[in-house]
């Protein structure tokens, strides 16, 4: 099981994907002929192009990278001038791009503060390294 999901439903979906019949849309139009996998073909791996559910997926990944990103580091705290809201964040993300924040508390150096930032950073990098396995 994935995540939860029987492992029949993981089979049925990859073996659903080995049998799509797949046409090419581009600013000219969509073709009438088709490319699938055939016999003797490298087989493709991964998330690959015209899957329906390729953005639902990548949303169930991200998410999962973004939380266990939250949780593993320190980030930093933000807090608006009335002091009414607070935001605790670890950086700002787009599609398997992230832009690290870490902060150091007032008794740390900044090359400290500096540390924190490469480490954070060097986290997201082994997530995303670790989830495209």
């Amino acid at each position: 099981m994935k995540n939860g999901l029987a492992d029949t439903v993981c089979r049925c979906r990859a073996e659903t994907v080995e049998m799509f019949e797949r046409p090419v849309k581009t600013a000219a139009g969509m073709s009438h002929r088709t490319y699938k996998y055939e016999d003797g073909d490298v087989k493709m791996v991964g998330e690959v192009q015209a899957k329906p559910d390729n953005m639902q997926l990548w949303t169930i990944t991200s998410s999962y990278l973004l939380n266990l990103h939250n949780r593993l580091c320190q980030g930093v705290t933000l807090v608006d001038p009335t002091k009414s809201m607070v935001s605790r964040r670890t950086g700002d993300a787009y599609v398997d791009y992230k832009d690290s924040l870490a902060s150091a508390s007032i008794t740390e150096t900044a090359e400290e503060g500096a540390e924190n930032i490469e480490k954070e950073a060097q986290m997201w990098s082994s997530l995303i390294s670790l989830a495209t396995l």
